[in-house]
């Protein structure tokens, strides 16, 4: 089962550029998205410019390799470069995306969270305390649900039964 997922996973950072020409050309809305995110006035330095342009256009090239999957939704873990990916992908397919924060995401590196908040259909805390830094950022939010890291495995029981039907899986992470 493994084996099987790990055939159908799609690495975004590999040789996925190589469908650059045709991404644009499928999402060119898409690439003016990215390429006005790293213009704006508070996008930082030109290192950081740069790095929202390869991935916005990583973002580009796996909704791309992705347009026939019928990915109604993207979810991200980790608030920086996975969120990024996943924000540029969704807007390229056409679909919401969401994400959940975590920590080094947030208080290292937490360039553009903001914007991401701003542009998010959800957004996941692990804590109350993440709800609270998130709304200090934007007043914007609604509902932000607290999912806490880890699993009760008391709550949980083997099932016996198979999973009938397809089920498709988009990850966006590290």
């Amino acid at each position: 089962r493994i084996s099987q997922l790990a055939r159908e996973a799609h690495v975004a950072y590999s040789n996925t550029l190589r469908n650059l020409p045709f991404a644009i050309f499928a999402s060119p809305f898409s690439l003016l998205r990215v390429l006005r995110d790293a213009l704006a006035k508070d996008a930082g330095a030109p290192a950081m410019r740069a790095k929202i342009v390869a991935q916005g256009l990583a973002g580009l090239c796996l909704a791309y390799k992705l347009r026939h999957e019928g990915i109604e939704h993207v979810h991200a873990h980790m608030a920086h470069s996975a969120t990024s990916l996943a924000m540029y992908a969704a807007h390229a397919l056409k679909v919401p995306f969401s994400f959940t924060g975590h920590a080094q995401d947030l208080f290292v590196s937490p360039h553009g969270l903001a914007l991401k908040l701003s542009r998010a259909a959800g957004v996941v805390a692990i804590s109350n305390w993440h709800v609270k830094l998130y709304k200090r950022i934007t007043s914007d939010l609604q509902l932000v649900p607290v999912v806490r890291c880890g699993v009760d495995v008391s709550e949980f029981t083997p099932n016996e039964e198979k999973i009938s039907g397809e089920l498709s899986i988009l990850a966006v992470g590290r």
